[in-house]
């Protein structure tokens, strides 16, 4: 038999996996679907099927539990509103561009209120906006966005930030894509 070794780390990814889902069962079983020890296990495999690609799971799972949180904590708590942002990726990941922009339109509101506009957390999730607005060809609305949060992060950050240069370059992309800037 010669097993590969990234055979071993599927399998060993699969195992896991399994485990997993059985901690999120056994959880529902002894504590109830909503309790909070529940909802961690349930965030914390949703979170791993989304790094490993298993997007269809990881959506129904934060689906899942944005029902609950919602309903126990309100549409304004942090944890909520990380979630959403986690499923946003992850139905933009699908290719579901409207329910994805939907979201973050709504979890950058949330954290322009929570945490004000020069946060790190607010100027990511307006990025992350502007990603969205670009795969929907709204370019010069991605332009504007990006521009915001470049300024910003260059004021607070400094030019030479690592945040800030990624926010340049991102800048530079939709600006290219949109015919307003050539580079020769």
């Amino acid at each position: 038999m010669n097993t590969q070794p990234s055979e071993y780390l599927g399998r060993a990814s699969q195992i896991d996996n399994m485990s997993r889902v059985r901690v999120v069962e056994s959880c529902r079983e002894a504590l109830g679907e909503e309790h909070p020890e529940t909802l961690s296990a349930m965030q914390e495999l949703a979170v791993r099927f989304r790094r490993q690609g298993s997007l269809s799971w990881a959506r129904r799972l934060f689906e899942r539990l944005l029902a609950i949180q919602r309903r126990q904590l309100g549409r304004r708590h942090p944890q909520v509103v990380s979630n959403e942002e986690r499923l946003s990726d992850t139905l933009f990941a699908l290719g579901e561009f409207e329910g994805s922009r939907l979201l973050q339109e709504r979890v950058v509101q949330a954290r322009r209120l929570s945490l004000g506009e020069t946060h790190p957390l607010t100027l990511s999730a307006m990025s992350q906006f502007a990603e969205i607005l670009c795969a929907q060809g709204e370019l010069e609305q991605a332009s504007e966005l990006q521009e915001i949060v470049f300024d910003t992060r260059t004021r607070v950050l400094g030019a030479e930030h690592p945040d800030t240069l990624m926010a340049e370059d991102r800048l530079y992309e939709t600006l290219m894509e949109q015919g307003a800037l050539y580079i020769f």
